[in-house]
């Protein structure tokens, strides 16, 4: 709220831990810095935001956190903006948790909002070649029940390539089944998703190349590579 008092932590010129106060003195203020990155809908405070501070938390007297201490308005005095917690918490949940965020590539996507149904199978990954299926329902990843979109988001995140990983699926027909997945590096992951191509690094004397070892038929690759042939 405008007016509530407000503490702001960070490390202003290499001073480690600093604390300033102030109060809350706009909301939804739009700002541009550094001649043209613009930020929307920010706090604006009092309490003295300096270089340093950036990143650090601007918080309430009961000790919670409402803002990420981001800009100061260089032409003026104590003017500092924030973002506001729940633009963070957006920000968590929609990108740095999202399944696509994960290291591990499994070759499938799950409908969140349907119970965890596989609705993407990409042909000759890991989970269509162990079986796999269309309209599958994810119900457990390493023995634990998935509880919710949030659950299965942080589990997933976990999952390290070239780490078998077991997954439950129920069929259709309510036949239960239990898979165990190696997951690919994601960046091997999506080449192959986008282009068809598993491929790994090769020493060509003082040059790095990518040398392509393997083509799915189906995939763009094998495609294109097969009207060159006819």
């Amino acid at each position: 709220m405008i007016g509530e008092r407000v503490i702001a932590i960070g490390n202003p010129f290499r001073q480690r831990l600093s604390v300033s106060s102030g109060i809350i003195s706009g909301l939804h203020r739009n700002v541009t810095v550094n001649g043209g990155l613009q930020f929307t809908n920010l706090i604006q405070t009092d309490a003295a935001i300096n270089m340093g501070n950036s990143g650090g938390p601007l918080l309430n007297i009961l000790g919670e956190l409402v803002g990420i201490n981001t800009a100061v308005n260089q032409g003026a005095e104590n003017m500092g903006f924030a973002i506001p917690v729940d633009r963070v918490e957006e920000v968590l949940r929609d990108y740095l948790l999202a399944p696509s965020a994960a290291r591990s590539w499994f070759g499938l996507e799950v409908d969140e909002q349907g119970g965890f149904s596989v609705c993407d199978l990409t042909p000759e990954g890991p989970a269509d070649q162990a079986g796999v299926q269309a309209g599958d329902k994810l119900v457990a990843i390493d023995g634990r029940a998935l509880d919710g979109s949030e659950d299965y988001r942080l589990r997933r995140l976990k999952l390290e390539p070239k780490q078998t990983a077991r997954f439950t699926f129920l069929r259709p027909d309510g036949a239960r089944r239990e898979v165990d997945l190696v997951g690919w590096d994601k960046i091997d992951g999506v080449l192959f998703q986008r282009l068809g191509l598993v491929l790994e690094p090769w020493q060509m004397g003082r040059y790095r190349r990518l040398k392509i070892v393997r083509v799915s038929p189906a995939g763009p690759g094998g495609v294109l590579a097969s009207r060159r042939e006819t």
